[in-house]
């Protein structure tokens, strides 16, 4: 009959720490804490001077990968949260209103107006506030500050 004479606390550690070190290296190969998440963005916006009410997105331009995120504004102020913003990167920012006026069957359908913008997010908060025409549906001032 053969006895053992190794030292089994050793044997049954080995495993632990090749374990540890192999969910260190993986942790360090996918970038495991240095993505820089989202983002607070806030701000206001205003039409011809005046509050507006619609919606703002943010949809990633080519090359990054972060999620489209929009919501609705009222009385031309937006914020996104560190939970629910953009991630740092370039956006092409849709502003669009729907035409106010009377709703249900004798609603009539008009086109909303919309603007565009192309703004930079960074990896800290950013503040972007937007004056808007409905003449032109072009920017007058689409700023980051």
């Amino acid at each position: 009959m053969r006895q053992f004479r190794g030292n089994l606390q050793k044997v049954s550690d080995r495993p632990m720490l090749m374990n540890i070190a192999l969910i260190v290296c993986l942790c360090l190969w996918s970038g495991c804490g240095k993505q820089a998440g989202r983002v607070q963005v806030f701000g206001t916006i205003t039409v011809d001077g005046r509050p507006f009410f619609g919606s703002i997105n943010f949809r990633p331009t080519a090359g990054n990968d972060n999620p489209v995120v929009m919501m609705h504004v009222e009385k031309g102020e937006y914020r996104f949260t560190s939970q629910n913003g953009p991630g740092p990167g370039v956006y092409q920012v849709v502003i669009e209103m729907s035409a106010s006026g009377q709703k249900g069957a004798s609603a009539v359908p008009v086109e909303p107006f919309v603007w565009t913008f192309e703004e930079i997010v960074s990896e800290e908060h950013a503040e972007l506030n937007f004056q808007v025409s409905e003449q032109t549906q072009q920017t007058e001032q689409g700023q980051g500050t």
